[in-house]
């Protein structure tokens, strides 16, 4: 408990700090003056310690609180947040995020981290260097698969010029409401295909 440690004594708080060795070198006098310098500024509380989160009003950790924390520390707000989908499998939607944030293994991504790749061409046309957007998005391959899931699920043919704009894809009106789960089965589906065959 904190109260083992500290103690109020005519409005100033003393430690009661059971040192193995006092401090010594005049580094850590300083950092201990300033230590007791944020302690004058605390008021202790009679009752046995508690944790609480300043940041939400609920007094409990949760990662919301902190990633809007950060983010207003910053002074920049994400302009993309990321929706976990519940209807497909985690590692779908880690793989989606992991696409989505650019950090999938392709050979591009490779070379750029010093590991040693043949060719960093697209592994299915040869045409482009394999980029998460290229694989996923602009690969001939990956365009007749966006094609062939639009005739399927008799919606207008996707064309996508981004890996966002698949993972947005379902928030839009004339897409049908069966339709809809399809596509954001398959478009986790299909960027962890792509992933898999690495």
């Amino acid at each position: 408990m904190v109260a083992d440690g500290l103690f109020m004594q005519s409005n100033f708080i003393c430690g009661q700090w059971g040192w193995s060795r006092n401090p010594r070198s005049s580094e850590e006098v300083d950092e201990f003056r300033q230590l007791l310098m944020v302690c004058q500024n605390v008021v202790l509380e009679l009752g046995e310690d508690r944790l609480c989160w300043d940041l939400d009003e609920s007094g409990s950790f949760n990662v919301k609180s902190i990633k809007w924390h950060l983010a207003n520390e910053r002074g920049v707000m994400p302009e993309f947040i990321f929706k976990w989908n519940n209807w497909i499998p985690k590692k779908v939607n880690l793989v989606a995020w992991r696409a989505e944030l650019d950090r999938l293994p392709t050979r591009v991504a490779l070379a750029a981290r010093n590991i040693n790749v043949l060719s960093i061409d697209c592994a299915f046309c040869g045409d482009h260097n394999e980029s998460v957007e290229h694989i996923i998005v602009s690969c001939g391959l990956a365009q007749a698969v966006w094609h062939a899931i639009s005739v399927w699920c008799r919606v207008p043919a996707i064309y996508t010029f981004r890996v966002r704009d698949l993972l947005e894809l379902h928030n839009f009106s004339f897409i049908p409401k069966k339709a809809k789960a399809f596509l954001c089965y398959n478009v986790g589906c299909d960027l962890e295909v792509v992933e898999g065959s690495k």
